[in-house]
């Protein structure tokens, strides 16, 4: 939200905000805009230190392996990966040709060249050369190089043409990968609503659901935010058993959850509280196997129901009560539904948001506590998004964007309850439009959150 330099100061000062608060605020906006420029370079040039050592350390490896040397040995020297036939000495000097020409370029040492020059390589070599072309190793690093730079020059569609070909023409180098590039693609099919191309973006994430776990997990978030609910059940079905009985894999029970969660949904819609009703609930809630049949989550499905489908008055649910030591999972579920009936939202992209909350409810800050059930303030805000939203070396832009979602329309649902100051609300919300901003320079240029809602004006419009 912009303040006219006319406006009255919202710090409450009575005075104009041009003979207030202006020079502050601007003098704060530029530090923090000459400190993200700051880092943006120094990431850049650490990438570009880790390109050069790699390029450094690729030719000692594509030599054909020592003959006094064992199998074993040999196997732990390369860590190669791929179990693939080793070549021949022509094919490897094809193999060594493209790099000779292209490595310098891609290093940055050998000159800049267009993107697309890249782009055009890789093609040609996998035209002329198609039997040789996984022992480039392009999927290691190169392709997520050329994705990104690709994305910058806002060409990402030439980089998921590369993606599917190679889905069809080199499936054991895709899949090496796929999560990652399963991933994009399927980001491509939600954004542009191309909902046919979903199954085949899918398919080894069933088949193979440990192998990329995190991305398994992105996947899931992002067919639940844009309220693919039949494909996110189809992904789930066969797979979140075997991922919950994993030994690889730590909180594994999330499927289970979402299965349990789109058992839910026709209930909720249905807003009946009656016994047999509840007795009906019961018997597809349990079916997953996340819920045990017990007094507990038999009330719980029951408040639920009654939460989510009626305003907080008629479902006895006090926001401003304290102390109760079930009000944030009430709460959740009230949101849900308001989210629902007044944005028009589908049920998993509500519960989704729900669930952004609960978490952002729950974490523990070191600073200090909340000053309300909530925590609705500006600096707890930007703490949680900064150590509760990443992955790895990067925000998770998805999780961070729709925790923002959330904080946004949860603002709007507690003025809507006569339970939270207008003006406040929009002082938050528009803290929450600037950390969009602050995040989109922290994700990777291909990030799915940002290139399905590219303005913070699209992340909080309604659906109806």
């Amino acid at each position: 939200m912009t303040i006219g330099r006319n406006a009255p100061c919202p710090c409450g000062s009575g005075k104009k905000y041009k003979k207030c608060c202006l020079a502050n605020d601007e003098a704060a906006a530029r530090v923090t805009a000459l400190a993200a420029a700051r880092a943006a370079e120094e990431e850049r040039e650490a990438e570009e230190a880790a390109r050069l050592a790699e390029w450094e350390r690729q030719p000692q490896e594509w030599q054909p392996l020592p003959t006094d040397e064992s199998p074993d040995e040999a196997t732990k020297s390369t860590a190669r990966g791929p179990d693939w036939p080793p070549l021949s000495d022509a094919d490897q000097q094809l193999v060594d040709a493209w790099w000779e020409e292209v490595g310098p370029v891609y290093t940055g040492r050998g000159g800049r060249k267009p993107h697309g020059w890249l782009l055009e390589r890789v093609l040609a070599f996998l035209d002329q050369q198609p039997r040789l072309f996984r022992y480039l190793y392009l999927h290691e690093e190169f392709l997520f190089e050329l994705g990104a730079a690709l994305a910058r020059a806002e060409c990402t569609g030439d980089y998921l043409a590369l993606l599917r070909r190679l889905r069809d023409e080199q499936p054991e180098m895709y899949f090496e990968c796929f999560g990652y590039y399963d991933e994009d693609l399927l980001t491509e099919a939600l954004r542009t609503g191309r909902r046919e191309e979903i199954p085949a973006c899918l398919r080894l994430f069933q088949e193979h659901p440990v192998k990329h776990i995190d991305h398994f997990a992105r996947v899931v978030d992002l067919l639940a935010w844009r309220g693919y609910e039949p494909e996110l059940k189809a992904l789930l079905e066969p797979t979140a058993r075997k991922i919950d009985d994993s030994p690889e894999v730590l909180a594994g029970e999330f499927g289970l959850e979402w299965l349990t969660n789109l058992a839910m949904f026709p209930f909720l819609e249905a807003g009946d509280a009656s016994p047999a009703a509840m007795d009906r609930l019961r018997e597809a809630a349990m079916v997953p196997g996340y819920l045990s049949d017990d007094a507990a989550n038999r009330h719980w499905l029951a408040r639920a129901v009654i939460l989510s489908s009626r305003s907080p008055a008629e479902a006895g649910l006090d926001l401003n009560a304290t102390g109760y030591k079930w009000l944030h999972d009430d709460v959740g579920w009230g949101f849900a539904g308001w989210l629902r009936r007044t944005r028009g939202l589908a049920w998993s992209s509500a519960r989704l948001l729900a669930d952004a909350l609960l978490r952002y409810w729950a974490w523990k800050e070191e600073r200090k506590k909340p000053t309300s059930p909530f925590g609705l303030s500006k600096e707890r805000l930007d703490h949680y998004l900064a150590q509760c939203c990443g992955d790895f070396m990067c925000i998770n832009g998805v999780r961070a964007l729709s925790t923002l979602q959330a904080f946004h329309y949860f603002t709007d649902y507690l003025v809507a309850n006569d339970c939270f100051n207008p003006a406040d609300a929009l002082r938050l919300q528009a803290a929450a439009a600037s950390f969009y901003e602050t995040i989109r320079s922290a994700v990777d240029s291909c990030d799915s959150g940002y290139r399905l809602c590219p303005t913070y004006q699209a992340l909080i419009a309604a659906r109806d």
